[in-house]
């Protein structure tokens, strides 16, 4: 099976994808942190999915983030004159 990637992703960094797989395994899905220790374990345990990942060839992409809303667009408040 070939997959082309978009061009505007790019290769996600390795501290990155580590912080973000620590981040889903710490918090439940409503958002409330687990207990102090599994901080510690899912830092742990993101690190070396990580290092597995990248063992097994995988590459893990990210897409470029999004641009800031900007309201200039709208012209000015009614008040401003």
């Amino acid at each position: 099976m070939t997959h082309t990637v978009p061009p505007l992703l790019k290769p996600a960094d390795r501290e990155d994808v580590i912080t973000s797989l620590a981040h889903a395994l710490r918090y439940d899905s409503s958002g409330k942190v687990r207990r102090v220790a599994e901080s510690i374990v899912a830092r742990i345990a993101a690190e070396r999915m990580v290092e597995e990942l990248d063992r097994a060839g995988f590459v893990v992409l990210r897409k470029p983030p999004v641009k800031a809303h900007s309201s200039s667009t709208f012209g000015p408040a009614e008040n401003e004159t």
